[in-house]
């Protein structure tokens, strides 16, 4: 049977279906969609009036006769794919699924010449000029009309499902990503025994929720007793972080939609710990100086040494004394190593470390003394000693030497004295 055979059929058909004019027919239809009824499927014929019953027959049959007629028209539109394009027989879409937020885009349409022109955004209907919508004629394959919905600036409120037409279930999807999803600051710094919580925030709209995985250095993740993962808001929360919980984490949409790649964001997360350095330290004369930065981190902080504000590095070219190694946590040039420390190396001493998240310093001062040190407290004591004593020596021989003369005296004066009795007796007698 030719084309012309079966257009004669399909119209015997439609004489029969009625004695009604076409026109009479579709005009009835029009009144029922007004009132909220579609004619689309043999479900809705049945809750209509019975002039849209005759009306659906009418158009389920002229549909017909253009998938014969227009084949090549069809075809034409499946060659033009877009990214993500969906197709059917009475309607295709061509543009993106995702944008970020303030970005532009738009839907092209590519309708059959017979099915009505009816934008729809999650089932409600959409104006020219509200909402950020704009919609123009577009140009279209043989045996289409074409309509263009665009948007020049994005919001969240414009994810959901679109629509061009009530005839067919076809739709496209646009997915508005959060601005956040590309920003720069996606460095996380986790801290043991406090809670650490990661978002995927890709989009906050309920009808385009995504189904993700979680990833940490490539390696997928699973909830169990120390990773929850909550997919009700997309997030990942680990309750008592550990250094072995760093690395580059990366929640990621699973494959779906066709002809887009899975959407990826990523996250580093980064251990780092620091404490301060003792205040001062004392180091003795051509000893052994060791100094040991307080930091771990994963990955390893930069380390850079300094000596009253002069880089240790640039004086270890012209210094085979200085040398640096890592500390207890293998922190590279954590520890700096002075071998046969002089009082030249006497100063203020400052670890500059460099992180992801910024730079922290920790100091100490360094006292060089010298090797007999401890003798001159000795040689101090011993001088003190024998100053006393020799004080003591001189004060105590010249106490004895006025006792002595004293004592003399008063042996002279008793002398006398008895001289002068015998001298008064004898002149009695």
């Amino acid at each position: 049977m030719n084309i012309m055979e079966d257009l004669s059929v399909r119209s015997q058909l439609l004489s029969a279906a009625s004695t009604r004019s076409a026109a009479d027919w579709l005009s009835a239809a029009h009144h029922c969609q007004l009132q909220q009824t579609t004619p689309a499927s043999h479900h809705c014929l049945q809750s209509c009036s019975n002039h849209q019953e005759m009306a659906g027959i009418y158009i389920i049959l002229l549909l017909g006769c253009l998938g014969t007629c227009m084949g090549t028209g069809v075809a034409h539109g499946t060659e033009n794919e877009g990214e993500g394009e969906s197709k059917s027989p009475i309607v295709n879409y061509t543009g993106q699924h995702f944008v970020t937020e303030k970005q532009g885009f738009y839907i092209q349409c590519n309708l059959t010449l017979f099915n009505q022109l009816k934008w729809t955004h999650d089932g409600k209907p959409i104006l020219t000029g509200e909402g950020g919508y704009s919609i123009e004629e577009a140009t279209s394959p043989q045996g289409f009309k074409g309509s263009r919905l665009s948007v020049e600036n994005a919001h969240m409120y414009h994810a959901g499902e679109y629509k061009c037409t009530t005839f067919s279930q076809r739709s496209h999807t646009i997915y508005v990503l959060s601005a956040d999803l590309f920003s720069s600051d996606l460095i996380h710094w986790i801290t043991p025994g406090h809670l650490f919580k990661l978002s995927c925030n890709m989009t906050n709209d309920d009808s385009t929720n995504f189904t993700l995985d979680w990833f940490r250095d490539d390696e997928k993740l699973e909830s169990n007793d120390h990773i929850k993962i909550i997919t009700a808001n997309s997030s990942l929360i680990i309750n008592d972080p550990t250094k072995d919980d760093s690395g580059i984490y990366r929640c990621q949409t699973r494959a779906g939609i066709p002809k887009d790649n899975p959407l990826v964001k990523n996250f580093t997360v980064i251990y780092f710990t620091i404490r301060k350095m003792t205040k001062s330290i004392v180091v003795t004369d051509q000893e052994e100086l060791s100094l040991e930065c307080p930091v771990d981190g994963k990955p390893f902080p930069k380390i850079v040494w300094r000596k009253d504000s002069v880089s240790l590095l640039e004086m270890k070219a012209n210094d085979s004394r200085i040398n640096f190694a890592t500390n207890e946590n293998e922190v590279p040039n954590a520890k700096l190593i002075i071998s046969k420390v002089d009082p030249n190396d006497r100063g203020n001493y400052t670890c500059n470390v460099t992180t992801p998240f910024g730079s922290y310093e920790v100091f100490t001062y360094v006292r060089v003394k010298d090797i007999y040190a401890a003798l001159w407290p000795f040689l101090g004591i011993l001088v003190e000693v024998l100053l006393l004593g020799i004080i003591i020596f001189i004060f105590e021989k010249r106490r004895a030497k006025a006792e002595f003369e004293e004592s003399d005296t008063d042996q002279g004066n008793d002398q006398k004295n008895t001289d002068h009795h015998k001298d008064s007796v004898r002149q009695r007698k």
